[in-house]
């Protein structure tokens, strides 16, 4: 064969791609002539792109790489410096018609990402069919890069009781495949299905179009796939070798697990998700109840909020909590003022202050929900404190008890009050800069949040009142509810009390308020609740 070098001069009339794999079996794929001229002055890392972007060769960077003319691998950190036509060989050197010829290196036992992406159709969404993962139909998104993606490699045995005694599952993971939403973008054809589906004349219509959507393009992808296969066991070997001996070939092998599930709107433009937001209302991702103790003399509790199984993030979404009184105590006894401390976007922690004497153990349940919310939509809230927005902040060690309450301010606007109160000695000597997660619910009758597993969130309003004399400490009248997780806020129908700040707990019996500073008796407010 005769190596044509650099010459400038090549003018194939057919270029031929050859890749060689590990077990001397080899595959053929032809350039489109249209294409020839354009691909000779690719350098090796723009044509294994194009090769993957063509469809005519799923090439991964970990398993395949170009060849020279002496049959030597090209280094990927040479691919830039590389053009394809450097590495051109006739076809055939006894006829001259034309014909060129390109070499690639298979490694069979190494993975190649973009072949894996293709043979598991992992660049489509998924949905569920019972308790089952399955690929949708039709793409909604492509891999942006996959020809400079990896398999990340593992090898990792896990054994599982199996239905059959004396039997168990083994299963063998060899690999995974990280897909981040920057690696992704979503399919034009998919684009505009969604804004078909948004220009349906109500909201219930257009949820019914988005859910027909999800059927055809999935409602999800996961972020991280592992991959490798399972097998039954006795007690002695397995039941067929062979299957394991196949597993050290990545053409073999198998997602086995799904982690981090998204939603695939989340690849959509801003502006689209913001439509959806609009239809979709408040989605309730996860719900938890954190048992609580406050021993005696206690006057502050500090408890992580864990990541639950199936949520990828706390970054990007609300975490509202409430403090629920478990003692069989009167309520107006202690009060507890609750917020969110972030360590940083993944780390949030409940921090609870006791307000009043700690004479007592206390036992709370503390409820709280992690939901992407439609603001547009019974007012709640939670006080959310960022380390980003308070340089030099000790994590936890903050007596400041902080408060809140929304105020009506006409007929249309709803203002936020927020208030600082340090326990020690009445004092703010460092101001903490806070944040208030808040969401509305409208009272239409029909008005339902529906989370994954279809829970229906009740609203009512409930007045405030005045109980003792000369007391800070007001009561809403009594309630029956269900053990369960309640939210609640303070809403102020008066429009001068944007000064003064109530925390608010819940009682079994009714939700119990303590003010830190003199409010007159005529108190007009109410709490608004929503029970899970």
């Amino acid at each position: 064969m005769e190596y044509l070098g650099f010459a400038n001069d090549i003018a194939p009339h057919r270029l031929i791609g050859v890749i060689v794999s590990s077990d001397e079996s080899f595959k053929e794929f032809e350039i489109e002539p249209s294409d020839i001229n354009k691909v000779l002055l690719m350098t090796l890392d723009e044509m294994r792109e194009y090769l993957c972007q063509e469809g005519l060769a799923l090439i991964g960077r970990q398993n395949t790489n170009f060849r020279n003319a002496f049959k030597n691998k090209i280094p990927l950190a040479r691919e830039p410096e590389c053009k394809l036509k450097d590495i051109l060989i006739m076809t055939n050197e006894d006829i001259q018609d034309g014909s060129f010829s390109f070499y690639l290196e298979k490694d069979l036992k190494k993975p190649g990402f973009p072949e894996i992406v293709d043979r598991l159709h992992i660049d489509r969404g998924y949905k569920k069919n019972n308790d089952n993962i399955e690929p949708a139909n039709r793409k909604a998104f492509r891999v942006r890069k996959p020809h400079m993606m990896d398999v990340i490699i593992e090898q990792k045995l896990e054994q599982h009781n199996s239905e059959n005694p004396g039997r168990k599952l083994l299963i063998v993971k060899k690999g995974s495949i990280r897909l981040l939403q920057e690696d992704l973008e979503p399919t034009q054809e998919y684009i505009n299905a969604v804004e078909i589906a948004l220009t349906q004349p109500d909201n219930q219509r257009r949820r019914e179009a988005l859910n027909r959507i999800g059927e055809e393009y999935g409602f999800f992808w996961s972020k991280d796939i592992r991959l490798g296969g399972q097998l039954c066991v006795n007690d002695e070997q397995a039941t067929d070798l062979t299957d394991l001996e196949n597993l050290k070939l990545f053409e073999h092998w198998q997602i086995i697990e799904h982690n981090e599930l998204l939603s695939l709107f989340n690849l959509l433009p801003q502006e689209l998700i913001s439509r959806i937001k609009e239809v979709i209302g408040m989605k309730l991702l996860h719900n938890d109840i954190l048992n609580i103790a406050v021993p005696r003399n206690c006057s502050c509790v500090i408890q992580h909020i864990h990541r639950p199984q199936g949520i990828s993030t706390f970054n990007g979404v609300k975490i509202f909590t409430s403090v629920v009184v478990m003692n069989n105590v009167k309520p107006y006894r202690n009060v507890f003022g609750i917020r969110v401390d972030y360590q940083n976007n993944e780390n949030p922690y409940v921090v609870i202050h006791r307000i009043g004497p700690a004479r007592h153990p206390f036992k709370l349940s503390i409820p709280w929900i992690h939901s992407a919310l439609n603001v547009k939509n019974c007012w709640l809230g939670t006080c959310v404190l960022n380390p980003d927005d308070n340089p030099g902040y000790a994590f936890g060690h903050s007596r400041n008890v902080i408060g809140y309450h929304f105020r009506n301010a006409g007929n249309i606007n709803t203002q936020i009050c927020g208030y600082q109160y340090n326990l020690q000695d009445d004092r703010i000597s460092n101001t903490l800069r806070f944040r208030i997660n808040c969401a509305i619910i409208t009272q239409t009758p029909n008005f339902r949040v529906v989370g994954p597993t279809g829970q229906q969130w009740r609203y009512r309003p409930c007045r405030l009142t005045y109980i003792l004399a000369n007391s800070r400490t007001y009561t809403g009248n009594r309630w029956n509810l269900l053990p369960g997780a309640i939210f609640a806020s303070i809403n102020y129908t008066d429009t001068d009390f944007n000064d003064h700040s109530l925390f608010l707990n819940i009682h079994r019996k009714y939700p119990i308020t303590k003010s830190l500073n003199s409010i007159r008796e005529d108190l007009n407010a109410s709490v608004s609740y929503v029970a899970v």
